[in-house]
Formats: structure tokens, sequence, C-alpha cells
């Protein structure tokens, strides 16, 4: 698919992750890329069977139940959950094909995600068709680093946008480093601290506190 040059208005984020469970810091930076991308819509992209990380602890119905309570004050943040709907293995490049087929070719679509995750990208399948789709946005997150692959490095200096002007204008095709604040907190933390029986208001929100003890979760 050829690079075009912004057309529509309409334009979508997608933000994955395994969200086992979904905390604060996730809300947060969907937040911040919706306003930052000037997006119509941010999807979250809860991953079923990942093939690069460890298995969910908790099942696709729980974690999709909490995505939801979590989301519910938020009605510009919403989900795309075809990774959970199949008990194959889970894709980017497959998600991205999907969307990029209900939306159609003249919507900006930007795919965003954790610098820690982009670090491995040149594990993924078919990663470097992912811009024949979408746009690749960064995100901080604390503790991660510069991504040290050779291919991926060159891979990086050919593709970057610095500009995010010129991100806007672009259905896909680029990559861009988002200079936001980084991700603090993370859901291997809030699992550790529930298993030990510690607080987690901290980093999660009141209802999604109380449906995982309510579903003794992590425990």
């Amino acid at each position: 698919m050829a690079t075009e040059p912004f057309v529509s208005k309409m334009s979508l984020a997608l933000l994955g992750g395994t969200f086992d469970p979904i905390h604060t810091g996730h809300t947060g930076i969907a937040k911040y890329l919706f306003e930052h991308l000037k997006v119509d819509e941010l999807r979250f992209v809860p991953c079923g069977r990942s093939c690069h990380k460890q298995t969910p602890v908790v099942s696709n119905q729980h974690r999709l139940a909490m995505l939801e309570i979590a989301l519910k004050q938020h009605p510009q943040l919403t989900l795309q959950t075809n990774e959970l709907d199949t008990s194959a293995p889970s894709y980017t490049i497959d998600t991205l094909r999907l969307v990029r087929a209900q939306i159609g070719s003249k919507r900006s679509l930007f795919m965003c995600i954790g610098m820690d995750a982009f670090s491995t990208l040149h594990k993924w399948k078919e990663w470097k068709n992912i811009l024949d789709y979408a746009n690749i946005v960064v995100v901080s997150r604390a503790n991660a680093s510069f991504p040290i692959s050779e291919a991926l490095v060159e891979w990086i200096r050919k593709n970057e946008c610095s500009s995010i002007e010129k991100l806007l204008k672009m259905t896909c095709g680029v990559l861009y480093f988002c200079n936001s604040t980084p991700i603090y907190g993370s859901s291997t933390e809030i699992r550790r601290l529930k298993k030990q029986r510690f607080d987690i208001k901290k980093y999660v929100t009141p209802a999604v506190e109380k449906y995982i003890t309510e579903n003794n979760l992590y425990c």
C-alpha cells in the first residue's frame, strides 16, 4: 500500500498491550496521545495470544472486563477486540490489515507502542511492512532503552519523522518518537503487590480495584 497524503479529517490511533491489568498509566498516556495526535478515536487493542510475551496471568474475559470498566469514563477511548476472538497467535500486522480494511485508505492510522516493545520490533512478523498500513508512534517507558539491533537502527534512520506536523498529514508510512512523560508503573508491579497483599490504589481506578478483589485476581 503506497503512502498517501492526509485527505480525511477522521483519524484513528491504536494502543496495544496485554493490559493484565489495565492501570492509570495506560489511560493517562492514551488520553495524551488522543490529544497529541489529534485523532477522532483511540482504540485499546488487548493482545490475545502473544508470540513475544509470556501468557497473560488472567483470562481474556477478565482483562476485557477490566478494560471496559476503566474506559467507561473516557468515551474517546474504545476497544478493538479482534485479537481476543481467536485462539491463534496475535500478530500486529494482521490487526493493522483488518483495521485498514475497516477504515479505508484515506484515514490516518497510528500504531502506538512503548519503547520497550518497540526495541523488539525486528522480531515481529512482517515488521518492515507495518508502515504500509500505519504510522508508528513510539512512547517513552520508564527504564526502557533505545533499540540496539543494527537492522532496526538502520530502519529507524530511513523512516523516522521528527515533525509532528508532517506526521499528522500522513495516512501511514512514517515513524515518530513521542516526547511524552514516560509511563510509570506497570502491570507486573501491580500483580506483585496484589500477590503480596499490598495496596494497589495508586495504580488502578477504584472500580478496577474492586473487580480485581471481587474476582480474586492476582492473589
